[in-house]
């Protein structure tokens, strides 16, 4: 049995939102490098902004 693709860009969408939601959260109590959790959640955004487009349109 196969998921929709809809769904899997879906769950995509969440993690990315999760990721980004943890970074920030990293990155405004000082918890490690801040650079690589710019890096990070830039990561999150761009993926996010691109699974939400093909989520959304569809």
């Amino acid at each position: 049995m196969y998921a929709p693709l809809k769904i899997i860009y879906l769950l995509i969408l969440i993690s990315c939102v999760i990721l980004g939601i943890v970074c920030l959260r990293n990155f405004f109590t000082l918890v490690g490098n801040p650079w690589i959790d710019l890096g990070f959640l830039m990561g999150a955004i761009i993926c996010g902004v691109l699974s939400g487009l093909f989520v959304f349109k569809m």
